[in-house]
C-alpha cells in the first residue's frame, strides 16, 4: 500500500482544523502541519493530538517567495517514505466515496 502525506499550512485554524483533520482520517498515513508563526490559538495544541508532525512555519509575508516558498518549506517536511502529496488548506474538508489509498493504488 503506498504511504500517503496530508500538507497543511495553517494560520489560526482552531475552529476549523479538528473538522479537517476528522475528513482524513483512514485516507492518509502522516499529517504534516506548518503552524504560521502569528498563530494565536490552540490550533498546534488540536494538530499535536491529531499526532500530526508540526513544525513552526515562518510567516508567508516575510518570505521572498510568498505563499510558493511557504509551501515549498512545508513539503521539505514530509518524511522521505512518503510516496503521495495532497495539498489540503485548512478550511476544506476531504471527500471521498472511495479510501485514497484503493486510488492510488491503482
Amino acid at each position: 500500500m503506498s504511504v500517503i502525506a496530508a500538507a497543511i499550512l495553517a494560520y489560526n485554524a482552531e475552529t476549523k482544523l479538528p473538522e479537517l483533520l476528522k475528513s482524513l482520517k483512514g485516507h492518509v498515513d502522516v499529517i504534516v502541519i506548518g503552524i504560521d508563526a502569528k498563530t494565536t490559538d490552540k490550533t498546534r495544541a488540536i494538530a499535536e493530538k491529531a499526532g500530526a508532525v508540526v513544525y513552526d512555519a515562518p510567516d508567508v509575508l516575510t518570505l521572498t517567495g510568498g505563499f510558493a516558498e511557504a509551501r515549498n518549506i512545508l513539503f521539505s517536511h514530509i518524511p522521505a517514505n512518503v510516496e503521495w502529496v495532497m495539498w489540503i488548506d485548512t478550511d476544506d474538508v476531504f471527500c471521498a466515496d472511495r479510501n485514497l489509498h484503493a486510488v492510488v493504488d491503482e
